[in-house]
């Protein structure tokens, strides 16, 4: 029987990193969904998982990076003592990022026939 792959979206982070590693050791085949997927093996040393591109404010990269995805988990979100000394449109950004950008990744995932989801904010 085919492992199901499970999509983590945020998959550079410290819970998605985490979750990818508790998923492949739970049996599953976790695809690391992130803005910059060539940050996973920094985030994953030495684990070999599927790396994909996508960002929460670009609907049509989400769909691309859901494909053939049965599950996802949704753990991206712009955390505010990284962004606000360095940007003056904090506040927009983490609206359109947390918000609105998690309403694109569940949307993508009903658009894929995805029926599980699980949405979360980071750490």
């Amino acid at each position: 029987m085919a492992k199901e792959k499970v999509a983590v979206i945020g998959g550079t982070g410290f819970l998605g990193a985490s979750l990818v590693l508790q998923l492949l050791e739970a049996g599953f085949r976790p695809v690391a969904i992130a803005r910059r997927p060539e940050r996973i093996a920094q985030a994953l040393p030495g684990v070999e998982v599927e790396a994909r591109q996508g960002d929460l404010v670009d609907i049509d990269s989400l769909r691309s990076a859901l494909q053939g995805c049965n599950a996802v988990y949704c753990v991206a979100a712009m955390m505010e003592e990284i962004y606000t000394s360095r940007n003056p449109n904090y506040r927009e950004d983490a609206i359109r990022t947390n918000v609105e950008g998690t309403l694109n990744a569940l949307r993508a995932a009903v658009e894929r026939g995805i029926r599980r989801a699980v949405v979360t904010s980071t750490s």
